[in-house]
């Protein structure tokens, strides 16, 4: 599970995330009223993935990382921790250094850098991908899963079933799917492709 703020982020960072030696790569994507997905995510959703996805998938959700989060990333040295961390330290130990005077007064590193990524970014993000893979918009909650970013060839989770249930209901069917015998399978054929 690797927390990310676009599209661009794994554009960008390609040749170290293949470094890191996964088999599969795939977006976790939902909008902001995809519900409970974003509640499930900001709470333990994080965590949970990590360890049902397993060192063979890395996928991408398009959000920021709690604290905690970043901790974790930090003491496992995380992929994650990788891309990020050292941005992520240098932000944290500045973060209310007066870096730049506008006509508004002195701004912090903080106050310039604060997430942006709104529900608005965050739809454009996720329509962005969607349309990367020529899925039509309105089929997410999903999961897009590739052995390159670049290919056109993906295998597509349909999530719209698990819209509006319980965060409980939902973590307990996404481990369900994470441990079937279609994810199984999945995984076979990306290790043979």
């Amino acid at each position: 599970m690797i927390p990310i703020p676009g599209f661009k982020s794994i554009q960008y960072n390609w040749i170290t995330i293949k470094g890191e030696g996964f088999t599969l790569y795939g977006f976790l994507l939902y909008l902001a009223t995809d519900h409970y997905f974003p509640e499930y995510m900001q709470s333990d959703g994080l965590l949970d993935l990590e360890l049902w996805t397993g060192k063979d998938l890395a996928v991408f959700i398009v959000q920021a990382p709690s604290q905690k989060w970043i901790e974790y990333a930090r003491i496992t040295n995380h992929t994650w921790w990788k891309l990020f961390g050292k941005q992520a330290e240098f932000l944290q130990e500045n973060q209310d250094a007066a870096v730049l005077q506008t006509s508004e007064g002195k701004k912090s590193l903080r106050e310039i850098f604060a997430p942006c990524l709104d529900k608005f970014l965050h739809r454009i993000e996720i329509e962005k991908i969607l349309h990367r893979f020529n899925i039509n918009h309105t089929e997410h909650p999903c999961m897009v899963l590739f052995k390159n970013y670049r290919d056109r060839s993906i295998w597509y989770v349909d999530c719209r079933d698990m819209l509006n249930v319980r965060p409980y209901q939902l973590r307990k069917s996404l481990q369900q799917w994470f441990d079937g015998p279609y994810f199984k399978k999945l995984m076979k054929e990306a290790r043979n492709a």
